[in-house]
């Protein structure tokens, strides 16, 4: 046995190696998010309480990204942002776990051997596509191709450790599978990947310095240290989002507690779907029965839980309780941890502008009423809401400056535009009502002007024919319709003429008392502040209608 080793090799391998491992897994996860975030946005408009679509999409979409703490970030986003309810963020939970032992399951089969080949034919797809589909299915080989030549230069680094004997005695330690399960455990927490964890395990076991025993063992403590993450993420967050955060905790930590009494008859049964056969070499043997350990384990767990995932989503519920919260100036779905699935992070901006636009609609409804009534409070309350609305503005247009610097594809990259323009129109109507529509109020009220007779029925006719298209936009918003905005440019007609017919009849008047042209000035104003409002309303109708073209 050797004590002296040559520490310099040692560690810049092993490092280096895992920096590889690391780096390659974010190009490739970062490559396939475009496609995955995509596929996540329509599946999620159909999961209702469908728990095996849930879990079969979150194994999809990890086993596609390659990261079970991203997918359950990206789910504390989701549920933070009521784009899932708890119960559909347990399945997809589940499904990660199933997910992420791809990549495993993979290093297992000593494909790290042909790690360069798609390095190299990554590199040149890259370089030489123009195609962003094609530059992304380069951008993926070259990183499955870094991710398996650094577990490759993790493996050759370690080999002189076969011979160590201070590393062996260490090792042995590892037989005690609670220090190993502690071990796994805090190491996957101070690298933030399950993957890279169960690399290096299997990168021993290949070698011959652990056995299968010590493999699982380190294996269950990487399942439970992947949670670290995910805990992190939630902090800030609302109930919900702790409540996914403490499913994740949950899921892990129970099902390692119930495999821990029967870890030997775990490891027998492992031992039996890949039994060591003639000329098998015994640590290749290992290898595969620890990955094939991590892969039992998952679909353990989620054949263990997914029948109770609506009982869990109720105990959650009774252990984080949900406080009465004040939700005035504060938005509700926008959240910089979808950043890492543009998809998403549109679909919530879409969430996000749609509950700005309702709140202006109140606005709008209260309006033409506050001055039929002449009522002061009405009025002030548009005022306030329109703080509101400037609020949301800001916040939703800081949000989007900062999506805007993430990598998005070409058609993300035009609807985040859109939304944009569509922000600031409904901050212009806001502004409309908040400053044009409440002084012509306030100015009926103190001198003494009361809508009667054949020009409130016009001015009410206008009204109402505004508060529809408002209506039919603001539909659209969370779902782009040419049937309902074609619906909005056929009003344009209805509305010139009722507005041609208040104008003339302003010009036309005979009778020249000056309460006469004052009243007929406040009903000009009134409708034509109204049709400006249609002209913001036509604007976003337009954005919404270039989304759904390009869309189909």
């Amino acid at each position: 046995m050797e004590n002296n080793i040559e520490l310099i090799p040692l560690i810049s391998g092993l490092l280096g190696g895992l920096a590889l491992f690391l780096y390659g897994l974010d190009k490739m996860g970062n490559a396939l998010k475009p496609i995955s975030g995509y596929r996540l946005k329509k599946i999620m408009m159909n999961l209702t309480k469908n728990r095996f679509l849930s879990l079969g999409t979150g194994a999809i979409l990890t086993a596609m990204v390659q990261s079970s703490s991203a997918t359950t970030v990206l789910l504390i986003g989701f549920v933070s942002a009521e784009m899932l309810t708890l119960s559909q963020a347990l399945g997809v939970i589940l499904g990660a776990g199933i997910g992420t032992t791809l990549t495993v399951q993979l290093i297992a089969f000593k494909v790290t051997k042909y790690a360069l080949i798609p390095l190299a034919i990554g590199f040149f797809i890259k370089a030489l596509a123009k195609n962003e589909t094609y530059q992304n299915l380069g951008r993926t080989l070259l990183g499955i191709g870094l991710l398996f030549y650094g577990i490759d230069l993790m493996s050759v680094s370690m080999s002189p450790l076969r011979t160590h004997q201070p590393f062996i005695d260490m090792m042995s330690e590892m037989n005690n599978p609670f220090w190993a399960i502690w071990f796994g455990a805090l190491f996957t927490a101070a690298v933030q990947s399950s993957a890279a964890t169960l690399a290096i395990v299997i990168a021993l076991a290949t070698q011959g310095l652990i056995d299968i025993n010590s493999g699982i063992g380190l294996m269950l403590g990487a399942n439970i240290g992947t949670c670290i993450t995910a805990a992190i993420a939630c902090i800030g967050k609302n109930k919900a989002a702790q409540r996914t955060a403490a499913a994740h905790i949950l899921f892990k930590v129970v099902g390692t507690i119930i495999i821990f009494p029967f870890l030997g008859s775990f490891a027998e049964f492992i031992r039996w779907i890949y039994p060591l056969s003639e000329g098998t070499d015994a640590s290749a043997a290992v290898a595969r029965d620890i990955a094939n350990a991590h892969l039992i384990f998952n679909i353990f767990i989620a054949i263990l839980f997914l029948p109770f995932l609506n009982k869990i989503s109720k105990l959650l519920q009774w252990a984080l309780p949900k406080k009465a919260e004040d939700t005035y100036m504060k938005t509700k779905y926008i959240d910089e941890d979808l950043f890492s699935t543009p998809a998403l992070a549109l679909s919530a901006a879409r969430r996000e502008i749609y509950r700005m636009g309702t709140y202006v609609e109140k606005m709008l409804t209260m309006s033409l009423p506050g001055i039929e009534e002449k009522d002061n409070k009405a009025l002030n309350e548009i005022n306030k809401k329109d703080e509101f609305i400037d609020f949301l503005y800001a916040e939703i247009t800081s949000f989007l400056i900062k999506l805007s610097k993430q990598e998005l594809t070409e058609g993300q990259s035009e609807e985040l535009i859109k939304l944009n323009q569509i922000v600031s129109d409904f901050e212009s109507i806001g502004d409309l009502l908040e400053r044009d529509i409440v002084d012509i109020g306030k100015k009926g009220i103190s001198e003494n002007l009361t809508l009667t007779g054949e020009m409130q029925i016009t001015v009410n006719k206008v009204f109402m024919t505004i508060r529809q298209a408002f209506s039919l936009v603001l539909i659209s918003v969370n779902e782009p319709n040419t049937v309902i905005l074609e619906e909005i440019a056929k009003k344009k007609t209805y509305l010139k003429r009722l507005t041609n017919k208040i104008n003339n009849d302003k010009l036309n008047l005979d009778n020249k008392e000056v309460e006469d042209l004052k009243y007929y000035s406040l009903c000009s104003d009134l409708v034509d502040t109204f049709a400006r409002v249609f002209y913001y309303n036509q604007k976003i109708a337009k954005n919404l209608q270039t989304q759904e073209n390009k869309n189909d």
